[in-house]
């Protein structure tokens, strides 16, 4: 098993812990501070072996030192679980700094909105005047929906989770583009009497027609 020295060291200081609580117990387990006590042996018989080497070293543990292998397994897992949580806290905590920051931006943005709005009473161009309005009243409701995510905790998890509005933007996009096999296509269906009626008007003819021979 091949380790740093760093984690024999804090292994070392776990083991310390350990023996120090089991001492002042006076209903400890004995049979568990002497299988301590031995361990603690073991890694100090490790650190005279590399006595100078820095901590970051790495060393592999052979035969000799079984115990200390099976101390640090657990060790490791339990160490690395931690590291994760961490690395996700700090995740979470940049994430709602972002957060934070966005809403407050937009929040500047909305202000500076309805300043442009309130200024467009002074234009006299009426058409001018409506145009800017209506791209106005666009961003208005775009920062409005973004300074929400403060406070709107399942909107702001879809909008990271999920595109909201790339998929329909997309399909509109392909859904205006003209070409040549498109028309061709529209024209083929032109001929066959163009788009067929709905199921539920075929049904309704089809009993009327039954009615009447009846």
């Amino acid at each position: 098993m091949t380790v740093t020295l760093r984690e024999i060291r804090r292994l070392q200081d776990k083991v310390a812990e350990e023996i120090k609580e089991l001492k002042e117990n006076p209903d400890a387990d004995y049979d568990r501070l002497a299988e301590l006590r031995t361990l603690s042996f073991n890694i100090s018989m490790v650190f005279l072996r590399y006595s100078m080497e820095k901590d970051s070293t790495e060393v592999e543990l052979g035969p000799a030192d079984t115990k200390i292998v099976s101390a640090l397994k657990p060790f490791k897992q339990e160490q690395e679980k931690k590291q994760e949580a961490e690395t996700e806290r700090k995740k979470s905590a940049t994430m709602a700094e972002f957060v934070d920051n966005i809403c407050t931006l937009s929040k500047d943005c909305l202000d500076e909105i309805v300043f442009m709005q309130q200024s467009l009473e002074l234009c006299r161009n009426k058409i001018f005047r409506q145009n800017i309005e209506r791209k106005l009243s666009s961003a208005l409701k775009a920062m409005e929906e973004i300074y929400s995510l403060r406070t709107d905790s399942k909107k702001l998890s879809l909008w990271k989770n999920e595109v909201l509005e790339g998929r329909e933007d997309a399909a509109k996009l392909l859904g205006s583009i003209k070409t040549e096999k498109k028309a061709a296509a529209s024209r083929e269906n032109g001929k066959k009497g163009g788009r067929p009626r709905k199921i539920q008007e075929k049904k309704s003819g089809k009993s009327q027609k039954s009615a009447k021979r009846i």
